[in-house]
């Protein structure tokens, strides 16, 4: 198994709806987070779960990598975009 694989496993339980619907009279889809954005907080989420890791030397339970995934999201919703800052406020809610 690769690092990939891990990852891939860990993100598996996470269905996150990207789109909400929009507001306009056709109701289309807009998007939450902008594909840019997305890809900074899904590198943050990897960087978190590799320190979470090396912190608990062992398998991190569904539950902790939810919390870190709701974290990493809420702070990029409310407008943070450095990968490192989002990494490390999501990592300071954990001991």
């Amino acid at each position: 198994m690769t690092e990939h694989d891990t990852y891939t496993s860990d993100l598996q339980p996470f269905d996150i709806n990207l789109c909400a619907r929009g507001r306009g009279a056709a109701g289309e889809a807009s998007p939450m987070l902008d594909p840019v954005l997305l890809s900074t907080a899904s590198l943050a989420y990897l960087d978190a779960l590799e320190a979470l890791r090396a912190r608990s030397r062992s398998a991190l339970r569904p539950g902790v990598r939810h919390s870190l995934a709701t974290k990493i999201l809420g702070f990029a919703n409310f407008g943070e975009r450095d990968r490192s800052a989002l990494t490390s406020r999501a990592l300071a809610h954990f001991p």
